[in-house]
């Protein structure tokens, strides 16, 4: 009975080290400048993988701390890979690149 007890801790303690190893939870400060002057009144939101993609997600909206300047502290967990995108809150109005081409998801 005794070295069931001991293996049934074992594997728990197994278990939740290996819980522990991935919940560790940051925060990344996210902030894009738009062209100034920004003519659209919608906001910015962050879409990625964190939140399924979804372009309109209001626990993703940026803040607009001055004109063109939008910020967004993301809580995330460390030692995982994020890709995002910015939008206007829909895939319609997704970032580009400079030439109007479209860009590659961002990373972290």
């Amino acid at each position: 009975m005794r070295d069931y007890n001991l293996i049934a801790i074992s594997i728990l303690v197994t278990l939740i080290a290996t819980i522990n190893g991935y919940s560790q939870v940051t925060s990344v400060t996210l902030q894009v400048r738009v062209p100034v002057p920004d003519t659209s009144s919608r906001p910015v939101y962050v879409t990625g993988n964190f939140n399924h993609w979804y372009a309109g997600d209001s626990l993703y909206k940026m803040e607009r701390k001055e004109p063109g300047i939008y910020t967004l502290i993301l809580p995330v967990y460390t030692g995982r890979l994020y890709e995002y995108k910015y939008t206007r809150g829909n895939w319609d109005r997704v970032e580009l690149a400079a030439n109007d081409s479209n860009t590659n998801n961002r990373r972290f």
